[in-house]
């Protein structure tokens, strides 16, 4: 019996043993796996450090080459449909906006056609819960009273036609001056656009006839990041943002113009002698 006993002693430390270096072989195998898994996070890090720099130095190259694409507009329609700005424009808000704004007054919302990208519905309800006045009108849709605003908010209208190669200038031009008609003078006229300065700017002051004056453009604060992109920038979402912008967040650019008196409607000042 006594040897038996030992023999079941012997046995159950061999299995012991033998467990303990299989945990030991279990943890060290664990270690080996991490230490592995962070060398390849920190090459990831390193190459996509190494890609950042030169996709920007790429920007710039592509922007001097291009005059800021001034001279080739097709590249830039090219790179944006590839960037994250599509997805954000589409989750505008009104807090993203409601800065740009003066702070009180009534306001004519007016947008593109309805699309899945059309965000003009949802900052419309926001801007509701902060203004007494606020009217949401559609592209085509007639204005059956000639009702003027105190701000004109216009959100992705003037892109939808810039972009629309069946729209000459002649037809931006009238459709400017429709903005124009349901502003008061002095009033403010909020562009919500796309298209950054270099692009938008020198429209607008041609079609605009006199009737509006630019006075300032900067980039939106947008109030987060609704597009992640993914660190080892293997998406092209991310490597567009890189040539077009310089870097990986989206771009949406506000224009405040002010409404002037129309040309046409001032009065010629009298000559001496002429009553």
């Amino acid at each position: 019996f006594e040897s038996a006993m030992w023999v079941v002693f012997f046995a159950v430390a061999a299995l012991a043993n033998d467990a303990s270096d299989f945990v030991s072989r279990a943890h060290a195998s664990v270690a080996k796996s991490k230490e592995k898994a962070a060398r390849q996070r920190l090459r990831r890090a390193e190459g996509a450090a190494r890609m950042k720099s030169r996709l920007a130095e790429a920007s710039v190259a592509l922007k001097e080459l291009t005059h800021d694409f001034q001279d080739e507009v097709p590249i830039f329609d090219t790179l944006f449909v590839n960037t994250s700005t599509p997805v954000s424009w589409s989750r505008l808000r009104g807090s993203d906006i409601i800065s740009q704004l003066p702070r009180s007054g009534s306001v004519l919302l007016l947008s593109p056609p309805e699309s899945e990208q059309d965000p003009s519905r949802n900052i419309f309800e926001d801007l509701k819960t902060s203004r007494e006045t606020v009217k949401l009108l559609r592209w085509g849709e007639e204005e059956q009273d000639d009702i003027r605003f105190d701000v004109v908010l216009e959100v992705g209208l003037l892109d939808f036609l810039q972009r629309d190669p069946s729209v000459h200038f002649s037809s931006f031009k009238a459709a400017l001056s429709g903005v124009a008609r349901h502003l008061e003078v002095g009033g403010t006229l909020v562009s919500i656009s796309a298209i950054p300065a270099q692009l938008r700017r020198p429209l607008l002051d041609r079609a605009s006839a006199g009737r509006l004056k630019v006075l300032q453009s900067s980039a939106l604060e947008l109030n987060e990041d609704i597009t992640p992109l993914p660190e080892d920038f293997g998406g092209a979402m991310a490597v567009a943002n890189m040539l077009l912008y310089g870097h990986n967040s989206a771009e949406v650019y506000a224009y405040i113009c002010e409404r002037l008196q129309d040309p046409s409607s001032e009065e010629p000042e009298l000559q001496a002698g002429e009553l």
